[in-house]
C-alpha cells in the first residue's frame, strides 16, 4: 500500500501599503426633516466637489443615506429634532493624496464632517504573496522532512499542491494613521497543503 504524507505549510511576507481609502460622513441635526435634509445635501455637494478636485472620476462616492428623528429632554420639555447623514468614500492613489483630501474636507466642511477611518492598502500585493507562498513551501517541506523521518521514511515526489484559505489573511503589523499618513507595514500570508509520496 502506498504511503503518503500531507502537510500544511504557512508563510508570510511584508509589504508597505501605498494606497489609502478615506471613509467619512457629513451629518446635521435640525428641527425639521426638510431643514436637516437641505443642509446635509448642501454639505455633501461641497464634499463631492472637494473630492473631485483631489481624486480621479470614479474613485469617490457619496452613499449611505440616513434620516431619523431624535428626542432630548431640556428641563421638563422634550425637544424633537431630525438628523440627516450621508456617507463619503474616497479611494486615494497614494498616501499623500489621502492626507491632502482629509485636510481639504476638514477645511471645507468644518463641524459637519466626521472622519470615520482611513485604511491603507497595497495596490499590487502579487510580489509579496509570491514570497509568502515560497515561505509556505519551505515551511511545509521542513515539517514533512521531520515527519517522514519519524515515520522511518523519506520524501518522494510531490503528488499534489493546494493553496488553502489561511485565516491569518492580511495582518496589519504596524500602521500609524495621522497627518501626514505613515503607512507602516502590512503582512500578507499564504498557506499550502502539499502531499508527498513516502518512500523507504
Amino acid at each position: 500500500m502506498e504511503r503518503t504524507l500531507t502537510v500544511v505549510g504557512r508563510g508570510a511576507a511584508v509589504a508597505v501599503p501605498d494606497t489609502a481609502v478615506v471613509r467619512a460622513s457629513v451629518a446635521v441635526s435640525r428641527a425639521t426633516v426638510a431643514a436637516a435634509w437641505a443642509e446635509v445635501s448642501d454639505l455633501v455637494m461641497r464634499a463631492v466637489r472637494t473630492m473631485s478636485e483631489h481624486l480621479p472620476a470614479g474613485r469617490y462616492a457619496a452613499h449611505e443615506v440616513s434620516l431619523w428623528p431624535q428626542e432630548r429632554t431640556v428641563g421638563e420639555q422634550t425637544v424633537r429634532s431630525f438628523e440627516a447623514r450621508r456617507g463619503l468614500v474616497g479611494h486615494c492613489p497614494d498616501l499623500e493624496a489621502a492626507g491632502a483630501l482629509i485636510d481639504a474636507l476638514v477645511a471645507g466642511l468644518d463641524e459637519g464632517l466626521q472622519i470615520e477611518g482611513v485604511s491603507v492598502e497595497v495596490a499590487d500585493p502579487l510580489a509579496a504573496l509570491e514570497r509568502a507562498r515560497e515561505a509556505a513551501w519551505l515551511d511545509a517541506e521542513r515539517r514533512a522532512e521531520q515527519l517522514a523521518d519519524l515515520a522511518d521514511g523519506q520524501l518522494g515526489p510531490v503528488l499534489s499542491v493546494e493553496e488553502v484559505a489561511d485565516h491569518g489573511g492580511v495582518a496589519l503589523k504596524r500602521m500609524v494613521a495621522s497627518a501626514p499618513l505613515v503607512p507602516g507595514e502590512t503582512e500578507l500570508s499564504a498557506a499550502l497543503r502539499i502531499t508527498w509520496r513516502l518512500v523507504d
